[in-house]
């Protein structure tokens, strides 16, 4: 994977699964790789101007080794970003390793509340679901290990 619409496409497809959780890492990611990169600017645009008045093949030169190592950092650096976003967000969690703790993200709330729908994609049995009369949602998500999820929203969450 040598070029950058690949990593680039990566992260932005895994960012799709917990937008508003991921973007604060990505932002920072990109400014960091853009400021360093500006704050380099004068020195690298001076350092050329020196060479291209000696010898305007050095120049190029050496502007062409600048671009393709700024650019292969950069590529690098998505590469990681993209490793380091699976690692933290996946499975509806955020997954402190330094901590060694693991948090449940789910769905924002204003979506279990609009949906009236707290089980996710954990119920498939939809018809007996919508069989119950005045099931609401209860202001957290229920972890059922009986099997029964249905039986279990019968007992709980019918209104």
């Amino acid at each position: 994977m040598n070029t950058a619409f690949w990593p680039f496409e990566m992260v932005q497809n895994w960012a799709r699964l917990m937008y508003c959780e991921m973007i604060p890492v990505i932002k920072a990611e990109q400014e960091s790789l853009e400021g360093a990169a500006l704050s380099r600017q004068p020195d690298i645009e001076h350092k050329a101007a020196e060479l291209y008045r000696k010898n305007e093949t050095e120049a190029r030169a050496y502007l062409t080794e600048y671009t393709n190592s700024t650019s292969r950092k950069n590529l690098d650096c998505w590469k990681s970003l993209f490793e380091r976003l699976v690692v933290t967000y996946r499975n509806g969690q955020y997954n402190d390793i330094q901590k060694k703790e693991i948090q449940n993200i789910g769905y924002p709330e204003w979506w279990l509340k609009n949906s009236s729908y707290q089980y996710g994609p954990r119920v498939y049995d939809l018809e007996s679901l919508h069989e119950i009369p005045d099931v609401k949602y209860a202001g957290k998500t229920a972890n059922v290990t009986s099997g029964d999820v249905i039986g279990y929203i019968r007992e709980h969450q019918s209104g």
